[in-house]
C-alpha cells in the first residue's frame, strides 16, 4: 500500500460538526485512521484522530462544493475523502493538514488491559488525569503501560515453527496466565530464530524473532494491534453448552443465558438496567469482565466508574483485577461511541482466544445505534425506519454474531458472552433497534416500568415478551411449570380486580396464591440486601429453590374459605421470605427448608 518514506497528506476542504471533507492526491483506504493537525488557541499545534468513512463520488463532491460555496478550481486534479473525527473540532479551519496512516481503527491487545479504565479510543484515563481534571483533546496515550515489567516465561525454542495465534510464552496478569501470541493475521509458517529467556520485559521490547521461507525477518513484542471491525478468528467454533450464572434468579431460572451466548435487556429510563448489569458484574461466573459504557451522561459515567471500581466479586476479591472498562459520554463525537462497542468486543475476543470465559456488557446499545443514525444523517444517506441507516439490522446482526465459544486447544475452550442493554425512546419495545436485537439475540430480558415503580427488582416481565432459547441450570419442563403457574396468577388477578376474591372459584384462588408465592419468593430479589445473601443467588441454591417451588405447585391444598386460604399463604410467604435471607448450606437454611416442606404437608 503506502510507499516507504512517502507520507500521504491532504487538506481540509469543509467542516460540518464532527464530519469533515479533505482533498488528497494519491489514495486513501476506507476505515483507515487519519490525523488532522489544528492550531489550538491555548496549546498550539495538536493532532486530532479521525477515520476515513468514504471516498466521495463526483456527484457528492459537487454537492460539497455547492453547500460550502467552494470554487471547483480548489480541487482541480484532486480527490475528496470524508472523515469522521473522534475529537472536538473547535479551532479547525479549511486548509489544515491531514495525514493518512494506512492503519485501520484498532485496539491494542496484550498484558496490562485488566484493571484499567479507557475512553472510547482506548486511551487510559489514568494518564489523562495526570494532565488535569478535564480530558484534553489531542492527548493520545499508549493503551498499555509501556514501562511496566512483566515476568515473561518462554514456551517455544529456536527452530520451532509458528504461525498466527501460536503461543510464544506467558506472563502472570493478576490470577490468569496471560498468553503471548504471534499476531493472528500472520498466515505464513515462521521459524523461531531467537527467543528471550525467562526474564522481566515490557510490552514493547522484542521477545522473539522469526524468519519466513523467503528469509524475511519478523520481530515480536508482547502486544500488537488488531482492527476492531474484523473479528479475531476462531480456532474451532463450538456450540455453547455451559450455563452462565448471573446471580439474578429470574434470569438464571426462567430466561437463562449460556457462556458464549447473547442477551438483550431493553427498558425505559429508571427500570433498573444499570442495577442488573452491576449485579451480573459482581456475580458472573467468568474469568474476565469487560464493560462498554456507550454515550451515557457524564454524571452517570462518573458514578458508574466509581461504583464498579470499588466492587468486590463473589470470591471476595477486588473486581477490577479481572475487569476493564471503556467509557465515553454523550457529549463525545459519535464515532467515539461507536468505537467503544467494537473495542470492547475485540478485547473480549482476545481474552477468549486465551481460553478464558469472558463477558462483555454494553450499556447502552441504543447510543451506538443513535451514533450510527447521526453519521448516516450527516452523510446524507437514504434513511431507513425512524431515520436509522438502511443496513442497521445487518450491523446489529454482525455484532451479535461475534460472541461464541472457541475450542482453542484440547484442554481449553474460551467463551465470549455478550449482554447489551437497550434504551428505547418512551420505553417503546417495538422500535427498530429493540426489534432487531430481539430477533438476533439468544435471550431477551424486557424490563417493565410498572414493576420498577413498585420497587420490584428485577423488573423483568415474567410471563410475556422475555424469553430464552438456551438451556440453563433448571430443566425446561420445570421452567414451563413455573411459567404456567405465573400465567394463571396473572389471569386470576385480572378476575379478582373485576369481581373480587369471593367470586373466584376456590381451587383457582389456591392456584392464584401459589403463583403469588413464586413471584415474591422466586422472581423477586433484594439487590441491596444488608446480609449480602438475597442480592445474589448461586446456581446450587437456585436448584434447591426450584425444587421447593415444584413442591408448592404440586401441593394438594384445599381450604373451606377464601379467608382461610389467605391466612395460610400469608404465613407460608413469611417463611419463604425468611428462608431467602438464610445463608446457603447452613443449619438455619436446612431448618427453614424443612419447616416450609412441613407447612406444605400440613
Amino acid at each position: 500500500m503506502k510507499q516507504k518514506n512517502v507520507p500521504r497528506t491532504g487538506k481540509l476542504l469543509a467542516i460540518q460538526d464532527s464530519l469533515v471533507q479533505a482533498v488528497y492526491d494519491t489514495y486513501v483506504v476506507v476505515g483507515e485512521i487519519a490525523w488532522i493537525t489544528i492550531t489550538d488557541q491555548k496549546r498550539g499545534a495538536i493532532k486530532l484522530k479521525s477515520e476515513v468513512s468514504q471516498v466521495l463520488t463526483k456527484k457528492q463532491i459537487r454537492t460539497v462544493l455547492l453547500e460550502n460555496s467552494i470554487e471547483a478550481s480548489v480541487i482541480e486534479n484532486k480527490k475528496v475523502v470524508e472523515l469522521q473525527v473522534f475529537e472536538d473540532l473547535t479551532d479547525a479551519k479549511v486548509g489544515d493538514k491531514v495525514e493518512f496512516t494506512d492503519n485501520l481503527l484498532s485496539a491494542t491487545v496484550g498484558p496490562g488491559l485488566l484493571g484499567e479504565i479507557y475512553d472510547g479510543n482506548q486511551s487510559r484515563l489514568s494518564e489523562q488525569l495526570k494532565t488535569g481534571e478535564f480530558m484534553e483533546r489531542g492527548n493520545h496515550f499508549p493503551s498499555l503501560d509501556e514501562e511496566k515489567l512483566w515476568d515473561f516465561t518462554p514456551l517455544v525454542k529456536v527452530g520451532d515453527k509458528v504461525s498466527g495465534g501460536a503461543t510464544l510464552g506467558w506472563v502472570p496478569e493478576y490470577k490468569i496466565q496471560h498468553k503471548i501470541f504471534v499476531p493472528f493475521d500472520i498466515t505464513d509458517d515462521l521459524t523461531i530464530e531467537s527467543i528471550v529467556e525467562k526474564s522481566e520485559r515490557n510490552v514493547v521490547e522484542t521477545i522473539a524473532t522469526a524468519i519466513d521461507e523467503s528469509g524475511q525477518k519478523r520481530e515480536f513484542v508482547m502486544s500488537f494491534k488488531w482492527s476492531v471491525k474484523i473479528p479475531i478468528p476462531y480456532v474451532k467454533r463450538t456450540i455453547p453448552t455451559q450455563p452462565f450464572s448471573t446471580g439474578v434468579r429470574i434470569l438464571d431460572g426462567q430466561h437463562p443465558i449460556m457462556h458464549g451466548g447473547t442477551a438483550g435487556c431493553p427498558g425505559g429510563f429508571g427500570t433498573g438496567k444499570t442495577v442488573i448489569l452491576q449485579g451480573i458484574f459482581k456475580n458472573a461466573n467468568v474469568d474476565i469482565l469487560i464493560g462498554g459504557f456507550c454515550g451515557e451522561r457524564a454524571n452517570e459515567i462518573v458514578e458508574v466508574l466509581k461504583e464498579y471500581t470499588a466492587l468486590i466479586d463473589i470470591y471476595g476479591n477486588p473486581l477490577k483485577e479481572r475487569m476493564c472498562l471503556f467509557a465515553n459520554t454523550s457529549s463525545m463525537p459519535v464515532v467515539s461511541r461507536e468505537a467503544s462497542v467494537y473495542i470492547s468486543l475485540t478485547v473480549g475476543e482476545y481474552y477468549r482466544r486465551q481460553g478464558l470465559k469472558v463477558a462483555v456488557m454494553v450499556d447502552s446499545f441504543s447510543r451506538f445505534a443513535q451514533a450510527r443514525r447521526e453519521q448516516s444523517g450527516k452523510r446524507g444517506d437514504i434513511p431507513g425506519e425512524e431515520s436509522f441507516p438502511m443496513n442497521i439490522k445487518e450491523e446489529i446482526r454482525a455484532i451479535f454474531n461475534r460472541p461464541g465459544c472457541d475450542q482453542v486447544n484440547d484442554k481449553e475452550t474460551g467463551a465470549l458472552t455478550f449482554i447489551a442493554t437497550v434504551s428505547p425512546a418512551g420505553a417503546n419495545l417495538s422500535e427498530p433497534i429493540t426489534r432487531a436485537i430481539k430477533t438476533t439475540t439468544g435471550a431477551f430480558w424486557a424490563l417493565d416500568r410498572s414493576l420498577s415503580e413498585r420497587s420490584w427488582y428485577p423488573a423483568v416481565r415474567r410471563t410475556d415478551i422475555s424469553f430464552s432459547k438456551y438451556e440453563g441450570f433448571i430443566p425446561a419442563d420445570i421452567r414451563k411449570a413455573v411459567h404456567k403457574s405465573l400465567e394463571i396468577r396473572q389471569d386470576v388477578a385480572d378476575s379478582i380486580a373485576l369481581e373480587g376474591e369471593e367470586k373466584v372459584d376456590l381451587s383457582l384462588f389456591v392456584d392464584y396464591h401459589k403463583g403469588l408465592l413464586l413471584e415474591f419468593f422466586l422472581m423477586q430479589q433484594d439487590a441491596f440486601c444488608e446480609l449480602k445473601i438475597d442480592n445474589q443467588t448461586s446456581s446450587e441454591r437456585l436448584k434447591v429453590m426450584y425444587e421447593v417451588s415444584m413442591q408448592i405447585i404440586n401441593a394438594d391444598l384445599s381450604f373451606p374459605t377464601h379467608k382461610s386460604a389467605n391466612k395460610y399463604f400469608q404465613g407460608l410467604l413469611r417463611q419463604l421470605k425468611s428462608w431467602n435471607r438464610e445463608k446457603f448450606e447452613t443449619d438455619g437454611f436446612e431448618e427453614m427448608k424443612q419447616k416450609i416442606e412441613q407447612t406444605l404437608k400440613d
